[in-house]
């Protein structure tokens, strides 16, 4: 039942469902790139659940966190973003101690 709908049954003070927002992780690379020069950064971003990847690329561009070439998107589980502070979200995150603290396996994965 659409919730417009369902608020004309309930007695009219209900608020309609919020959106459910969750942590995507983005790792940037550039596959051309010559071997050691792949990685380009990692970005957490909180988005809607439903948010299509078209969405999440579209969000890092207008942050200004995007740096192009080509990118994996990760939804977190809630445990996994817990963990990750608000500090580290919504900025372009290059630095490797950093990003293996947050739970990355590094840039050699992109290196290879």
């Amino acid at each position: 039942m659409e919730w417009r709908k369902a608020l004309a049954i309930t007695d009219g003070f209900s608020k309609p469902p919020t959106k459910v927002r969750c942590a995507f992780w983005l790792s940037f690379s550039d596959p051309d790139a010559p071997r050691g020069k792949r990685f380009l950064g990692v970005a957490i971003v909180d988005m809607d659940t439903d948010a299509s990847a078209v969405e999440i690329i579209r969000h890092t561009w207008k942050l200004g966190i995007n740096p192009a070439g080509a990118v994996a998107i990760t939804q977190l589980d809630d445990r996994s973003a817990l963990r990750i502070a608000r500090e580290h979200r919504n900025k372009l995150i290059t630095d490797e101690a950093l990003l293996i603290r947050l739970g990355s396996r590094g840039r050699k994965n992109f290196d290879a």
